[in-house]
């Protein structure tokens, strides 16, 4: 196999026609765009919103790397940081790594390399959830986001086991764990088993390292070698405050495909899946909170879960107004439009719905 090439799973859905919900739906978001000369990319409110990010995470790093305050302060300045660190993420990351940022693809390449300055890796999640999760939503054995531990039943095709029946109340515990799983862990086992197949381009190996030890340097060489604190405690606050972030970062693309109502489809013998993509999406994807405009701007837009994956290309900013014109298309289509009205009811229907999985059956 080519090293610039990645096997594609053998799932298929139906091809779209001239007049079918995408066609009719992506022309009329367009139109939209078009007529109100709106930009699919960034605008003012978006760089804003990334200024005010990366200023937020340079202040409280240089404040906790100065010890300008005293300890019990310094740990609230590590809580609140690792938080807008996961804000950055969903907010600036996760655009440009969809190529949503910016027409430049080199601006969305750079802006995108920020997911990889906390230790995560772009190249992976590009990967992993923009070709997997974005593609093959909620089907078993392909969408990476549900195939997890063993301690874990996200769709009704895992196995059961007798400890499922507990999975709502410590999941929560596992979410916490996603950051540090993520950086020194699945982020290296994917990449060695792609490389041994010859699946990892050459040209992401260096960056991928590279940002590895920059992520290191900067968490813990340059904090442990200016800052008085000994290394347990250094390490014990690091592990406490990766697992703030992780938590946090998790629940909220949970919140979007693990909740009632959503479907996991199952492609017949022949790898089909009786529907179009994007009808797929419509059935395996959910929208919260998006009539508070906090949740909306915290989360990147990923709030509007449906806008997002029928429209990865387009900056999140946009969301809220298109939102209409897909709520309209689907309801003229007869296909569903999933929304919990608040982020709390969602963490509700999450919790109900792996509660559901947890029962065998």
């Amino acid at each position: 196999m080519s090293s610039n090439t990645i096997e594609k799973p053998k799932v298929k859905f139906l091809g779209r026609q001239k007049e079918d919900f995408f066609s009719v739906l992506k022309t009329r978001i367009e139109d939209y765009l078009t007529k109100n000369k709106i930009s699919r990319f960034a605008d003012r409110r978006m760089y804003v919103k990334t200024a005010f990010w990366f200023g937020a995470f340079a202040l409280l790093y240089y404040l906790i790397i100065a010890q300008v305050f005293s300890k019990p302060v310094l740990l609230v300045l590590c809580m609140l940081m690792v938080i807008v660190k996961g804000y950055i993420a969903v907010n600036v990351s996760h655009d440009a790594l969809h190529g949503a940022y910016s027409s430049s693809p080199k601006v969305n390449r750079w802006m995108g390399f920020t997911f990889d300055i906390f230790g995560l890796s772009s190249y992976v999640w590009k990967m992993t959830h923009n070709y997997r999760h974005h593609i093959f939503t909620n089907i078993h054995g392909f969408d990476h986001d549900i195939d997890k531990s063993i301690l874990l039943r996200l769709s009704p095709k895992d196995p059961w086991y007798s400890f499922h029946r507990f999975q709502h109340f410590y999941i929560m515990f596992l979410y916490a764990l996603v950051g540090l799983n993520w950086i020194f862990f699945s982020d290296y086992q994917y990449i060695y088993n792609e490389y041994k197949k010859g699946g990892v381009p050459k040209d992401e190996v260096v960056p991928f390292f590279s940002f590895k030890i920059l992520n290191i340097a900067l968490m813990f060489v340059i904090p442990l070698t200016v800052m008085d604190i000994t290394w347990w405690q250094f390490l014990m606050g690091y592990i406490a405050l990766q697992m703030v972030g992780g938590f946090a970062v998790a629940l909220v693309f949970q919140l979007a495909h693990l909740v009632e109502d959503v479907q996991f489809p199952e492609p017949n013998e022949g790898g089909l899946i009786n529907k179009t993509w994007a009808e797929h999406e419509m059935e395996t994807s959910a929208n919260f909170g998006t009539n508070s405009w906090l949740t909306n701007w915290l989360t990147g837009g990923l709030n509007f879960q449906i806008e997002h994956h029928l429209f990865p290309y387009i900056c999140h900013v946009h969301y809220k107004e298109i939102s209409p014109i897909v709520k309209a298309a689907a309801k003229e289509y007869g296909l569903p439009y999933v929304e919990n009205h608040s982020a709390w009811k969602a963490v509700h229907s999450h919790v109900r719905h792996l509660k559901k999985l947890g029962n065998p059956g």
